[in-house]
């Protein structure tokens, strides 16, 4: 009895057990095995240009089967970094029990004062249950949040806000030094701001000063992320050149950013710079300068070379084609083969229609099309004079004059005979029952022949016609030729 006892207990503990493992992730989510939230990092209020922090959580109380992600979405006024932000899993206790924990954080930058809403975001789960991997999506909820500007930032456009931001000067001009025409000094500097990625860090102001050549180098843009601590780093590069005897000085550069540790407006400056510059050249530099400006010459003419002959050759092509179009369009026809398409689109549409006047016409164009035959006597109808006469004739019995009756019937029974196909025989004996029986009623109406009685021919069976026709012209192509159809009926 305690066996079936043990037994029974077992059963009914595994089917209560079934009953309480999920199968999706919204039951994961009902039974509080998985949490999925959104929270604002930041504290409030915050300053415009800030970066705001917004933290998706992850928390199971099993494991994860796969890096979980977030779906893109779309904020209006915002400036927002990549998705791809690395992950930090820990552990964490609720309820008397440990779960699994992952956080992926989400950076924007509002770039206005207002109030902003973060929309739902959609996130991927995966987690092993009880049952398995189980995957999904869960949308969390949306996050308000408001963003000021401080009274001290009224009227400054371009400043930013950090903990830390700094500026680091190299290459200072010598106060005391006289410089001569063709010496060069090259300044470098560099931005470095923590929380603040490169592309919203400040650029050094432009310099223009007559008789001092100005050259900026490409500046060099790099973000490094140490632990989910972003730092971007902006770096310049500007090469003065003397070019004239004259007295210079640069103006000062004041560069604005929202210590966020002491919540005040601080500056970093690049302090005025003076100098003086004599009329003593250096050695070599009027022949550089000249050489410099026959190069630019030469590669300016050269451009100006190739970009004429290159529109010279476009226009060239443009007017072949337009010479060449009416050759251009048959060619396509032909390679296309668009007559033949067409032709059997009508054939079909015809028999639908029980128009089977011109789908004789139709088949034996396209049958006449398709055999050496075309080489002789016989030769069909014009397509263009085949879909003049549908759209024109008020009389559709008129189009049986495109092609003789007689011809039509040899033609179209010598070309089906050598298929061997009864079924296909007999469809072409009704199909030219029924398309020139009538016409021939209306040439000899004198006669008073009764009436004939047409015979019924399904899309199937004309379907099976052109089938027989395509795989007749695969063989044709990829075998030697062969002797002409003998079209005298026996």
């Amino acid at each position: 009895m305690n066996n079936w006892s043990q037994i029974l207990v077992s059963l009914f503990l595994c089917i209560c057990c079934s009953q309480t493992m999920a199968a999706s992730i919204e039951e994961l989510l009902q039974q509080e095995k998985l949490f999925v939230t959104a929270t604002l990092k930041n504290k409030q209020p915050i300053i415009a240009k800030q970066a705001v922090t917004i933290l998706i959580e992850y928390q199971t109380d099993r494991w994860f089967a796969s890096g979980n992600s977030i779906e893109d979405f779309e904020m209006s006024g915002i400036v927002k970094l990549s998705l791809d932000s690395q992950a930090t899993n820990s552990s964490v206790r609720k309820n008397g029990q440990t779960y699994a924990s992952q956080i992926r954080e989400i950076t924007l930058f509002p770039m206005e004062a207002g109030i902003y809403e973060l929309p739902p975001i959609i996130v991927n789960v995966a987690v092993n249950s009880e049952q398995g991997v189980v995957k999904g999506q869960v949308t969390t909820k949306p996050i308000e949040f408001e963003v000021i500007l401080p009274e001290a930032l009224n009227g400054i456009d371009e400043y930013v806000v950090s903990d830390n931001f700094e500026l680091q000067v190299s290459g200072e001009f010598e106060q005391d030094k006289v410089y001569k025409i063709g010496e060069a000094v090259t300044q470098r500097y560099q931005f470095k701001a923590a929380g603040v990625p490169a592309m919203m860090l400040p650029k050094a102001k432009t310099i223009s000063l007559t008789g001092l050549g100005v050259y900026r180098n490409k500046p060099v843009l790099n973000d490094e992320n140490n632990r989910n601590i972003l730092t971007g780093f902006r770096t310049e590069q500007v090469n003065f050149i003397f070019e004239e005897k004259g007295q210079y000085t640069v103006p000062e550069q004041v560069f604005y950013w929202w210590n966020l540790s002491t919540n005040r407006l601080e500056t970093q400056v690049i302090k005025a710079q003076s100098w003086s510059v004599s009329e003593e050249v250096v050695a070599g530099h009027r022949s550089q300068i000249k050489s410099l400006k026959h190069t630019l010459m030469d590669v300016n003419l050269m451009t100006l070379v190739t970009g004429f002959f290159l529109a010279l050759i476009v226009l060239s092509i443009l007017y072949w084609l337009y010479v060449r179009r009416h050759w251009l369009q048959r060619a396509y026809q032909r390679i296309t083969k668009l007559g033949y398409r067409q032709r059997k689109a009508l054939f079909l549409t015809a028999v639908t229609e029980q128009n089977f006047t011109l789908a004789c016409e139709m088949l034996y164009q396209i049958v006449n099309s398709h055999t050496d035959f075309r080489q002789q006597s016989v030769k069909s109808a014009p397509l263009s004079v085949t879909l003049a006469a549908i759209s024109n004739a008020k009389n559709l019995d008129k189009l049986a004059s495109c092609t003789a009756d007689k011809e039509a019937n040899v033609v179209l029974r010598a070309h089906f005979r050598q298929y061997n196909n009864e079924h296909a025989l007999q469809t072409v004996e009704k199909l030219l029952a029924n398309g020139f029986a009538r016409s021939s009623q209306v040439s000899s109406v004198q006669e008073r022949r009764p009436p004939h009685k047409q015979h019924t021919i399904s899309i199937s069976d004309a379907k099976h016609l052109l089938s027989l026709i395509d795989n007749h012209n695969k063989l044709k192509l990829s075998a030697k030729p062969s002797a002409p159809i003998n079209i005298n009926p026996c």
